[in-house]
């Protein structure tokens, strides 16, 4: 008999975040469902998502409305929604990515227990934060509840080993599709984009905490000829066009807001990717997932000592003290100038890529963590 599991997880209202379902229900004796709130708000860019059906109906989908979908500790189900969900379709194994102090972890939780279903729980927590009321028992609960425990990074792994008091957390990282992020040369979109030799690029939210004022200002010392290419939205795209002003950098810059759909393809425009992320007492960086999807494409990175940022480079790209531009004014000279560490690092990169981060093996390690809660 086929082992049924419920995945839970906001992100999947976009058809991108549904790729390892998909690979899950490709594995012999698993059936994958997906309760999945039907829109999100994304407090950063101030966009609306809508649920995207998936192209391929290999797992069941339950979408439903939910509260305060804005915020991923607050937002919730609407009462008896989860329920009915997991009494019709009856999984052995409950699937929650959500944060363990969020509200709707709590509920999913509550509600799965209740039924004698295990509970896997993945967090991408980083930060050993103390939580007010109710959060702190939200998150006591929950930790109480689940039968496994997953980590997106070693770092998220060790402090939830102190922080839950148990040494079965397990690692699972973040994926990509090696059919979609594949070293594709897209010269006709470099012309169209008017983009230079060299190409920095950056792709993510356009908000403080990613660091792109630290990106201008390592540009501004950087010489030769490149361009500076930010792909993405998000309320800081007016003062960084003032800043590039500033600096003597505007006439390098180029801003677009590729779809997902576009997003390898602008990624192959690039011949460096820096991710400049820096942590602030509520924030740092969890994964940094850019950074694999570059990799896959062939392209060297460059990123910050933020948070998970390390660990996804590992010896496949730069690492630069956070907010540093002159350490990354080197990083990106280096690049720039050697020809032969580009290709080292592009080499590294699709290497790294393909062994640690496809979706096959992310879905490989979630089954063995399945098979083991259920003994």
């Amino acid at each position: 008999m086929a082992m049924r599991v419920l995945y839970a997880n906001h992100s999947c209202v976009l058809r991108i975040n549904q790729e390892r379902l998909h690979v899950l229900a490709r594995n012999r004796g698993i059936e994958v469902g997906l309760l999945v709130p039907s829109r999100w708000h994304d407090r950063d860019t101030a966009h609306r998502y809508d649920f995207e059906p998936p192209h391929v109906a290999d797992f069941a989908v339950f979408v439903r409305d939910a509260l305060l979908t804005w915020h991923p500790a607050l937002f919730a189900y609407r009462w008896r929604a989860v329920a009915r969900v997991l009494d019709a379709y009856r999984p052995d194994v409950v699937h929650v990515e959500q944060e363990p102090y969020s509200i709707v972890a709590w509920q999913i939780a509550k509600a799965a227990r209740a039924r004698g279903m295990k509970i896997v729980l993945s967090t991408y927590q980083n930060l050993d934060k103390r939580y007010p009321l109710p959060f702190r028992l939200i998150e006591r609960s929950v930790l109480g509840s689940v039968s496994g425990l997953v980590a997106g990074t070693p770092e998220i792994q060790r402090l939830w080993q102190r922080r839950a008091g148990r040494s079965d957390v397990r690692v699972i990282p973040l994926g990509y599709d090696p059919e979609r992020f594949q070293p594709r040369a897209d010269p006709a979109l470099r012309a169209r984009l008017g983009l230079r030799a060299f190409v920095i690029g950056y792709l993510g939210r356009l908000i403080p905490a990613k660091g792109l004022r630290t990106l201008l200002e390592a540009a501004a010392r950087l010489p030769g000829d490149f361009s500076l290419l930010i792909d993405g939205r998000g309320p800081d795209r007016r003062e960084l066009e003032q800043v590039a002003d500033r600096l003597g950098v505007a006439s390098k810059l180029v801003f677009m807001d590729p779809s997902h759909e576009e997003v390898p393809a602008y990624l192959a425009c690039m011949d460096a990717l820096v991710l400049p992320s820096y942590t602030t007492p509520e924030w740092a960086e969890q994964f940094g997932r850019v950074l694999v999807e570059a990799m896959a494409c062939g392209v060297p990175v460059v990123g910050s000592a933020s948070g998970a940022i390390p660990f996804v480079i590992g010896d496949a790209g730069l690492v630069f003290p956070e907010r540093d531009s002159a350490a990354l004014t080197k990083c990106l000279e280096r690049l720039l100038t050697e020809p032969e560490l580009r290709q080292e690092l592009r080499r590294r990169g699709l290497e790294r890529a393909r062994t640690y981060f496809s979706w096959e093996r992310v879905a490989n390690l979630m089954v063995e963590v399945y098979r083991e809660v259920l003994g």
